[in-house]
């Protein structure tokens, strides 16, 4: 019985140790060590989608670095860009948000909000001159950041300051025209 008990615990790290050194061996169903946009070791549940064909004029933005095969590409459409991903997405993870970041920078999109905190979600919502900033803390401590965002009626981005996020909970945040920048 002993032996059970320690057996449970150490499968997974005995699995994980063969899939670091056997990965190439193993093959994809063994291991996946996936990179995208610049983002290396980016958590998947095992689920890939790898491209056996892309676009002729498609830029290679991630593979699975077992395979070497494609599994994310960028290709030029009309004016604009269009991204195929083939990674089965779950937010769980610090290398996801900065995978998705890369991933909309290289859209050209440039982020509306800033908060210096990961651990808080910031939304920004405008109506006409007015916006408001909910900033949600999901964790059971208390959080702080300094947020700064850029709303539709504003040239640049704005200082909403620093701000004390209690611990489960969503703290809004006014903004009007009169805001610092």
């Amino acid at each position: 019985m002993k032996t059970l008990y320690l057996l449970v615990p150490l499968a997974p790290l005995a699995g994980a140790i063969l899939a670091g050194f056997f990965g190439k061996i193993l093959g994809r169903t063994g291991a996946h060590v996936v990179t995208i946009a610049g983002v290396v070791n980016i958590n998947n549940n095992g689920s890939l989608f790898v491209s056996g064909r892309i676009p002729r004029q498609a830029k290679v933005v991630g593979i699975d670095e077992i395979s070497g095969k494609p599994l994310a590409w960028e290709v030029g459409v009309g004016r604009g860009k269009a991204l195929f991903l083939g990674f089965n997405w779950s937010h769980g993870s610090r290398e996801q948000g900065q995978m998705l970041r890369n991933l909309l920078s290289r859209l050209g999109l440039v982020p509306r909000v800033e908060c210096d905190n990961q651990n808080l979600w910031v939304v920004l919502r405008t109506s006409g001159t007015r916006s408001m900033l909910f900033a949600m803390n999901l964790l059971t401590s208390n959080a702080r950041a300094r947020i700064r965002c850029r709303p539709g009626w504003s040239k640049g981005m704005i200082d909403a300051g620093e701000h004390d996020v209690p611990a489960m909970s969503v703290k809004c945040i006014p903004l009007t025209t009169g805001c610092r920048k």
